[in-house]
């Protein structure tokens, strides 16, 4: 999550690869949400665990005061908050939520 943070604020847009794209339409979550691509190999091949693809789907479901923060500290913070809420993220034995597990399948 941090390398998408830093994607966003402190990267060059020339730099950025074309997998990473941007969502031109607003959304209710926050406002830098990722247009989710689907792979070209197919749901089953490489290119689905490359960053791009594995990341995109968790950055989208952030909260908007933990995206649009100005700093790299103050995101991790925020991050490594929101993330203690939601004990699945840090402890393998604790179950997912229904709604995570229908969204991964």
């Amino acid at each position: 999550m941090i390398e998408t943070w830093k994607h966003f604020n402190t990267y060059e847009e020339q730099l950025l690869p074309p997998s990473f794209t941007p969502r031109d339409r607003p959304s209710r979550r926050h406002r830098r949400q990722l247009y989710q691509h689907r792979p070209e190999d197919g749901i089953y091949g490489v290119q689905r665990n490359s960053f791009y693809f594995r990341t995109t789907s968790i950055w989208n479901q952030l909260p908007a005061e933990v995206i649009e923060a100005t700093t790299l500290n103050t995101f991790k913070n925020r991050l490594d908050s929101f993330w203690e809420r939601q004990r699945f993220k840090f402890d393998p034995a604790e179950p997912m939520p229904q709604s995570t597990l229908s969204q991964q399948l």
